[in-house]
């Protein structure tokens, strides 16, 4: 009986702890898509706005390099 006893405690130990990493698991995917959608909506558009840049439009051609530094720019005379 106390064998039997022992490893039903082991299994309900088991299986609480992986209902506890499930849901913290999901805490920290919902926590991480906040941020994302936090960043798309007003992080990224102030940014955009403050440095007169669209940012997303470098997002779509990844073939282009955004020129941040102005290296790749022609001299104003």
């Amino acid at each position: 009986m106390k064998e039997k006893l022992e490893s039903l405690t082991l299994q309900w130990k088991k299986d609480i702890k992986e209902e506890i990493l499930q849901e913290i698991k999901g805490e920290i995917d919902e926590r991480f898509e906040n941020i994302r959608k936090d960043y798309e909506e007003n992080i990224k558009k102030d940014y955009e706005s403050k440095m007169n840049i669209n940012i997303s439009d470098y997002e779509e051609n990844d073939n282009e390099m955004l020129d941040i530094r102005g290296h790749g720019q022609r001299p104003e005379y």
